[in-house]
């Protein structure tokens, strides 16, 4: 009996193997031999797993089950069109209808803010149609809230940490709030328990739930006497301790999950990102001592400290999909780019310098000792050199706004020039990267390609050469290779900042005191109908 083939196994099973392959061994498949090759090439499933691959996106199991696979590649084509032609599908004016502090959140296609006085929570889901209505839902908190975290599209929930005052300390509470409703979520044997008592000064605290893993950190960086920084993992449903990590004041103020076990720490004091594995188990014993790894940020010169980093990688990774999402599409998490933003602080002078790193989360996860299966002294970190150039983009953000940190999703950032009243984004997709500079060809892909409309005129044009940073806060130039693609509507808007989700811009106008009144959303680009 001669040997079986791969034609003689029945063609579905074929697609099946076929859609789970990435580009790359597409494309090697196709060279193989001739019925392979028309078999990718004929198959719709398997173009629609291509398309969705190159747009850095993941197909939602749980979205409408009676659209066909075409009607979704369409779809698709509209969503990639809309963010390349920056061609607003519908723009909406909201009015905030209070006067909110400063703690505000922007995921899973949710708007949160807080009122004034830090009691009560404000929400409304971003319209996906331009038939849908705005409504704004209203949430009291019995204590002062201090940070908010969401996981609406894989647990309909929202984290919120709240702050008591009790004589000279602070008593800081988590309380578990189910989003449809406003209640305490169902799924949480203990919808509101205590983490810690923080000493003098109402803390700062980063929030995050993925899986069933709930991660904190308190820091109290104005404190006089300097307490440390703690950063805790909560097994939410069960309100139970799963690890608590201390660190020098200044060290912690937000994390980065990279997989639901396994986050990324940067550290501030460390001039450093560290790599922590979550325990499976909750037993103290389990709890890591140390960092599974740690990766160096550039060298500062002597007369320069790290007074303060923030990040933002959206979406994150899940465990158990998005079963609340009626999106047609979402992010792929591990190809979303990651954004640190980093304070450099002079000593002894009272002034503030910020610069930007991009990275792919796939790039870090890569880096993580874990993962590459070979282990390390943790001691030993490893050099910015021997990382940072190939897979990153850095900028001195000195001259734009950065007050706000929802500004990326996906592989994309939004930022505003407030002098030339532009909107602009950079899309850092690989992929699209490379297709639209083989399509430009000859046209010189660094030089703006201009489409004029009744809007403004949209420019786009690509940077793939390295970028080096010369600044007296380095010791040596910064030097990164992350190629991106930059997209510019010019037209006066009259924003004050701009935050950008998956699907949207979201224009921000404030007041005289710098608060949020009014919001203005710019959807480009359907992800579902």
């Amino acid at each position: 009996m001669s040997a079986l083939s791969l034609s003689d196994l029945p063609i579905e099973l074929v697609i099946h193997v076929l859609c789970y392959l990435p580009l790359s061994d597409l494309a090697s498949c196709q060279l193989t031999h001739s019925w392979l090759c028309a078999l990718i090439r004929g198959s719709i499933l398997i173009r629609f797993n291509k398309a969705i691959q190159a747009a850095g996106l993941d197909a939602n199991p749980h979205y409408r089950r009676d659209r066909s696979i075409k009607d979704r590649l369409g779809l698709l084509a509209r969503i990639e069109r809309g963010w390349w032609d920056f061609n607003v599908e519908f723009a909406r004016k909201v009015d905030v209808g209070c006067v909110p502090s400063g703690i505000y959140g922007l995921t899973d296609g949710m708007y949160v803010i807080s009122d004034g006085e830090k009691h009560a929570l404000q929400f409304c889901t971003l319209p996906e149609t331009a038939e849908e209505e705005t409504e704004w839902h209203r949430v009291e908190i019995d204590s002062e809230v201090i940070g908010v975290g969401m996981a609406r599209h894989e647990h309909d929930l929202m984290a919120v940490v709240t702050s008591t005052p009790e004589g000279d300390t602070f008593k800081i509470e988590i309380k578990l709030l189910e989003v449809s409703s406003g209640e305490p979520h169902p799924c949480a044997q203990y919808p509101e328990f205590p983490v810690t008592d923080s000493p003098g000064l109402l803390p700062e605290v980063s929030v995050e739930v993925v899986g069933d893993n709930l991660a904190l950190v308190v820091t109290n960086r104005q404190h006089e006497d300097r307490p440390e920084d703690h950063f805790y993992i909560y097994e939410w449903k069960t309100g139970k301790l799963k690890m608590r990590v201390t660190a020098p004041n200044g060290s912690y103020s937000c994390m980065l999950f990279l997989t639901p076990d396994i986050l990324l720490l940067p550290n501030a004091h460390g001039n450093a990102f560290e790599f922590w594995e979550i325990p499976t188990i909750v037993l103290p014993t389990n709890a890591p001592k140390q960092p599974l790894g740690t990766i160096s940020l550039p060298l500062l010169d002597p007369g320069h400290v790290i007074s303060r980093i923030s990040c933002r990688c959206e979406p994150n990774p899940s465990v158990y999909g998005t079963p609340f999402s009626t999106q047609s599409f979402q992010s792929s998490p591990l190809d979303a780019i990651a954004m640190f933003t980093i304070h450099i602080q002079p000593l002894n002078i009272p002034s503030d310098i910020s610069f930007m790193i991009f990275v792919h989360r796939r790039s870090l996860l890569r880096l993580c000792p874990s993962n590459t299966g070979v282990i390390l002294d943790r001691s030993v970190k490893t050099p910015w050199m021997a990382w940072g150039p190939p897979v990153t983009r850095c900028f001195n953000m000195n001259s734009l706004v950065t007050r706000w940190t929802a500004t990326a999703a996906g592989q994309r950032y939004t930022m505003f020039l407030a002098e030339s009243a532009s909107l602009v984004y950079l899309d850092f997709n690989p992929v699209r990267t490379r297709r639209l500079r083989l399509v430009r060809g000859k046209k010189r892909p660094t030089e703006p390609h201009i489409i004029p409309r009744e809007s403004g005129k949209v420019r786009s044009w690509f940077e793939t050469k390295p970028n080096t940073i010369r600044h007296h806060a380095f010791m040596y130039p910064v030097a990164s290779h992350l190629p991106y693609m930059v997209c510019s509507l010019d037209k006066a808007h009259g924003y004050d900042g701009v935050l950008m989700d998956e699907q949207r811009l979201i224009g921000l106008k404030t007041n005289e005191m710098g608060k949020v009144q009014d919001i203005e959303i710019l959807h480009l680009g359907l992800t579902c109908e």
